[in-house]
């Protein structure tokens, strides 16, 4: 006998969306609800989706207003390094990159003089 249809309901589809929310893998998540991952992703694909981009939009504006209403820094400071994927060393290579362009142009600059005079 066939295994009986899985149909969501407000009770799985919160579930699937909170458990998302939490970081919970998706073939966890298809063990909880004693379902196949393809049902997973079949019937929750949207949740499954879009659960972690709002909870980071919703987290962002919090930062955000957080960060400039108590002229916190640090909370800005740890968004960008945790969601933008700044870090004091990415500083560092930009201004590098930088100065060899700088350079670069500059190398430029004195063989077309050298080569002009």
């Amino acid at each position: 006998m066939p295994a009986k249809a899985h149909k969501p309901t407000y009770q799985t589809r919160k579930t699937v969306r909170g458990m998302t929310l939490a970081g919970i893998s998706q073939p966890l998540i298809a063990e909880v609800l004693d379902i196949s991952k393809p049902t997973l992703t079949k019937h929750y694909a949207r949740i499954l989706k879009l659960a972690m981009a709002q909870a980071n939009g919703e987290i962002a504006e919090c930062i955000m207003a957080t960060g400039k209403q108590d002229k916190n820094p640090a909370l800005l400071i740890f968004w960008a390094k945790a969601r933008m994927g700044w870090s004091e060393k990415q500083h560092e290579i930009d201004e590098l990159k930088a100065r060899i362009q700088d350079l670069e142009e500059r190398l430029v600059s004195l063989a077309t003089a050298r080569i002009t005079s």
